[in-house]
C-alpha cells in the first residue's frame, strides 16, 4: 500500500522539522526531514532540512553531500554556498553565489550565500 503525503501535511512536517532545528532537536528533525526526502523526493524541503541538520551539528561536510546529490534549485544552491563556506571550500562557495547570480536568483537568496562567504572569510581572518 503506497502512503501519499499531500502537500498541506508536508508543509506541516517541514514546518515542525525546521522548528525542531531551530530548537536544536535535531534527531527528532531528522526523522521528519528524512521521511519527507523518502515521500517527496522532487522537493527541496526534506533535503533542506536534512542539509540545515548536518550544519546545526558542524557536519559541513555531510550538509554538501546532501545538497549535492539534490536538484540544484536555487534554495539549494544557497544553501549549498552556506555549507561549502563553512567547509572551508571558499572558491566553490563563491562560483555558486555567482552562479545564483546569473540565474536571476532572489535578492534574499544571494543575501543570504553572500553573507556566508564573507562571514566565514572574517572568522578565518580574526
Amino acid at each position: 500500500m503506497t502512503i501519499k503525503l499531500s502537500t498541506e501535511y508536508a508543509r506541516l512536517f517541514a514546518e515542525l522539522g525546521y522548528l525542531g532545528i531551530s530548537r536544536q532537536c535535531f534527531s527528532a528533525s531528522e526523522k521528519i526531514f528524512t521521511m519527507l526526502n523518502h515521500m517527496r523526493p522532487n522537493e527541496e524541503a526534506g533535503v533542506i532540512g536534512l542539509a540545515l541538520i548536518a550544519l546545526g551539528e558542524n557536519a559541513p561536510q555531510k550538509a554538501v553531500d546532501h545538497l549535492k546529490a539534490a536538484k540544484p534549485t536555487p534554495t539549494v544552491l544557497t544553501f549549498l554556498t552556506v555549507a561549502c563556506s563553512r567547509l572551508g571550500s571558499h572558491r566553490e562557495a563563491k562560483e555558486l553565489a555567482q552562479e545564483l547570480i546569473d540565474m536571476g536568483a532572489d535578492d534574499d537568496l544571494i543575501t543570504i550565500a553572500q553573507g556566508a562567504i564573507t562571514t566565514d572569510l572574517n572568522k578565518k581572518e580574526i
